[in-house]
Order: C-alpha cells, then sequence, then structure tokens
C-alpha cells in the first residue's frame, strides 16, 4: 500500500518536473493548434461562401438565358469557369455549347482547355472529352476529334460505346 502511495507520488512528480521544465514549448504547441484549428474554420467558410457565390452566379446566368439576356449569361458563364470551380465550370462550358453563346472556335478550345485542367473525376473528364470530340466534329475538325474517340476506346471509358458508334459514322 505504502509502495503504491510513493508510485503515484513519483509519477505525479515526474509530470510536474517535466510540465515545469517545459511549460514554454507546451504553451506554444496548444497555441499552435488552436490557431491551427481557427485557420481551418476559417478556409472552409470561405470556400463554401465562394461555392455558393459561384452557384448564385450559375443560377443567375441561368436566368439570362431564359430572358434571352446571352451576352449576361455568357459572361457569367465565363467568370464561373476562369473561377476554375471543379463542378460550375464544367456545367457553364456545357451552358454555353448548348445555348451557342460563343461562335469563336479558338475560344471555346480555350475554354476546354481551362476545364480539363481542374482536376475531374475521370467519368467527368471522359464526358467533356467526348463533348469536345462532338464539337470538333460539328467544327469540322474531325481529325482530332477521332483522336480524342480514340484515347476514350483505348482508356476503356464508359463511353467507348458511343465513341466507337460515333467513330463508324
Amino acid at each position: 500500500m505504502q509502495q503504491n502511495i510513493n508510485d503515484k507520488f513519483n509519477t505525479n512528480n515526474k509530470f510536474i518536473t517535466f510540465y515545469n521544465s517545459n511549460k514554454k514549448k507546451i504553451y506554444l504547441i496548444v497555441f499552435m493548434a488552436f490557431v491551427a484549428i481557427i485557420i481551418a474554420i476559417s478556409f472552409q467558410t470561405y470556400e463554401k461562401k465562394k461555392n455558393n457565390l459561384v452557384a448564385d452566379k450559375f443560377v443567375k446566368a441561368g436566368i439570362y438565358i431564359v430572358s434571352d439576356k446571352k451576352e449576361l449569361a455568357l459572361k457569367l458563364y465565363e467568370e464561373i469557369i476562369y473561377k476554375k470551380n471543379k463542378f460550375y465550370s464544367n456545367l457553364a462550358l456545357l451552358n454555353i455549347l448548348e445555348n451557342n453563346l460563343i461562335e469563336e472556335k479558338k475560344k471555346i478550345l480555350e475554354l476546354f482547355e481551362i476545364v480539363e485542367k481542374l482536376g475531374l473525376s475521370k467519368e467527368q473528364k471522359d464526358n467533356l472529352i467526348f463533348k469536345k470530340s462532338l464539337y470538333l466534329i460539328k467544327n469540322n475538325n474531325s481529325q482530332e476529334a477521332m483522336v480524342l474517340l480514340q484515347n476514350l476506346i483505348k482508356e476503356n471509358s464508359s463511353l467507348k460505346l458511343l465513341a466507337e458508334e460515333v467513330i463508324k459514322k
């Protein structure tokens, strides 16, 4: 029993000694952890707000399309693409294509390049490449489109059957 009490006393004494000799380090580590948590929460809040602003712009652009204010819609869709939001940039580009908001082939291909570099999932990237190949076929650049479609086939993409069908035609 006496030894049990001595062991507890020695253990407590070791903790107190350790604390006293490393007090500054302990406070510094706790402070740094606290600052890191605050920074992480602030960054997460910032990202949510930024995503909400992009979502609002996307909805507003859709309203402009319906209202036949295509120039304003195009401006918002381009802003979304240049902000490089993984989800909305892809959708904005597809809406630009669907509504024929840009006539310049070079500009469309530039927007494709921006969206392709966003680190999309494999399925999203395959869909984007497929859309790009269809756009190229539509604009008389069949050779480049065929290369893209053949790459989709080689990679055993989920769009392999569609790519093969487009190549046959």
